[in-house]
């Protein structure tokens, strides 16, 4: 397998930038004013609030 440090980088970095995105919608707003990440991700609305 051919993996450099960047490709290792750019995979974590896209890896915590999803991880917060999806845990920064809720805390936003509730779930309901974002039907993708409820749809996509159930019961996150639920333990958030």
């Amino acid at each position: 397998m051919g993996w450099n440090k960047s490709d290792i980088l750019n995979a974590a970095m896209v890896g915590l930038t999803l991880v917060a995105s999806v845990l920064a919608v809720p805390m936003m707003g509730s779930g309901q004013n974002h039907p993708v990440t409820s749809s996509s991700i159930p019961g996150i609305g639920q333990l958030v609030r």
